[in-house]
């Protein structure tokens, strides 16, 4: 079973490297790293930040990684989606 990875959801759903994107909403990577991981909670505001910059849920940034598959699933099915209607 491969390993679920927030990291590699937000990088392939925002399309730009983990450290630009920490560096868009001011912070450090390795902090990005570790909400992305599970080893730190996000403030409230910056929950409303990455949500602004990403269009993901400031929720999926606040549960524990396990949690957030459940989102995750339905984000990449969107992404899929939206990629299959530009092909149009």
């Amino acid at each position: 079973m491969m390993q679920y990875s927030r990291s590699k959801v937000l990088k392939r759903i925002l399309k730009i490297n983990l450290g630009e994107f920490a560096d868009k909403i001011g912070i450090s990577p390795q902090y990005l790293s570790d909400i992305l991981g599970g080893r730190k909670q996000p403030s409230y505001s910056l929950c409303l930040k990455m949500e602004e910059y990403s269009g993901i849920s400031f929720l999926w940034f606040l549960l524990p990684p396990d949690k957030a598959r459940f989102f995750t699933d339905s984000m990449l099915a969107t992404d899929r989606a939206s990629y299959l209607i530009s092909l149009k």
